[in-house]
């Protein structure tokens, strides 16, 4: 089998990867053939001989703490797993092929969750919940910065959405792109590539056509295009906002909205949460774009950099139930950005950005290492 291990402690450079014979698991553990692992900064203090914690085998030792895989073979007086099974948590050795880990510390994985997303939670993201809700108290609205490897990631809500502050006034797309051009300001962030889906995507196409200067790529998720028999109910609407109802049946509708899509999970009752924060107010977001959405194409027709055009193959079917957008009418951005990427996902809905993160995130990553 082959491992990722340490001869020497002198940092991340005496990594090297060994080929070993089969872990054997003692009684009490289970062998994992491991699908994923997560790297964590104990992993670093390790190399330098100065971490002693959990799995510290002495020289040579074999990195990882972490991981998620299908177990391989149990030791001796392991009854509550089977080889076969999915499984995560704390491991001996999980920057190999298999590794090691007491069947007392394991969890069963459930199949709907990826080897990758499970591998990061037993440390990684306790950690990370950990730091920020009992040692830097986040609250709702207070802006986190995610740092994914590589790239700095800044989670921005717009004004007039979720528990940040309504603007001052009704905002056009110009003034939301202004908001987001002043917070890189406030940053000290000169140019950055930027991703926004549905109402924000023609926010973030503004910024990239209005200060091209400061955008390095162009992520658009399922930005749909309207006619003008579309642009008017969608003002209505959107002018108006959510009204609450005395018999309570406002709560129903803005469940039913996106029932068909979303089902009747976790994901609609969080939108429906979120819908209950703009009552009593115009959305002031997608009354900016219903303002905007016409002139969308020429606006857009100024965009420079490398974009792409990402959408979902039934994104649009949600609107057309309300009479709010056309099939038809959803090819205006690809003539107005004529040199953009397009990547269309089969059977992908209007809220694929949070139904299909990992996949979507993967297309977004592959787009973003491409040269030019």
């Amino acid at each position: 089998m082959k491992v990722a291990r340490i001869h020497k402690y002198s940092g991340p450079t005496a990594v090297q990867v060994d080929d070993i014979e089969v872990l054997q698991s003692e009684p009490g553990e289970v062998r994992i053939r491991v699908g994923a692992a997560g790297i964590n900064n104990s992993d670093l203090q390790t190399t330098y001989g100065t971490y002693r914690g959990y799995g510290y085998q002495g020289l040579p030792q074999i990195l990882g703490q972490e991981a998620a895989g299908e177990v391989d073979a149990v030791g001796l007086g392991v009854k509550e797993f089977v080889p076969g099974m999915r499984v995560v948590r704390h491991v001996r050795g999980a920057f190999g092929s298999m590794a090691i880990g007491r069947a007392n510390e394991l969890l069963p994985l459930a199949d709907e969750v990826s080897f990758t997303l499970a591998a990061s939670l037993p440390i990684a993201y306790m950690t990370a919940g950990m730091a920020l809700i009992h040692k830097a108290k986040v609250e709702d609205g207070e802006w986190v910065l995610v740092h994914p490897g590589n790239r700095c990631v800044i989670a921005m809500d717009l004004m007039g959405l979720g528990e940040s502050d309504k603007p001052p006034r009704i905002y056009s797309v110009a003034d939301y792109a202004k908001t987001i051009i002043a917070l890189w300001d406030e940053l000290g962030i000169k140019k950055s590539s930027i991703l926004s889906n549905v109402t924000g995507g023609y926010i973030a196409g503004e910024v990239a056509a209005a200060y091209p200067e400061r955008v390095d790529k162009l992520i658009l998720s399922n930005v749909i295009g309207f006619d003008v028999e579309e642009q008017q109910k969608i003002s209505k609407r959107y002018s108006q906002g959510f009204q609450v109802q005395e018999d309570g049946s406002h709560l129903m509708k803005r469940w039913l909205a996106r029932v068909n899509y979303l089902g009747k999970g976790e994901l609609n009752h969080r939108c429906v949460l979120d819908d209950l924060k703009c009552f009593g107010s115009p959305v002031y977001p997608g009354l900016a774009v219903a303002n905007y959405c016409l002139s969308a194409p020429e606006r857009f027709g100024l965009i420079k950099c490398p974009t792409l055009n990402l959408s979902g193959e039934k994104a649009v079917e949600a609107l057309e139930k309300f009479g709010l957008a056309k099939a038809e009418n959803q090819f205006w951005l690809p003539k107005a950005i004529p040199h953009s990427q397009i990547v269309e996902l089969e059977d992908g809905t209007l809220w694929m950005m949070n139904q299909r993160s990992e996949e979507v995130s993967q297309i977004i990553r592959d787009f973003l290492k491409q040269k030019g």
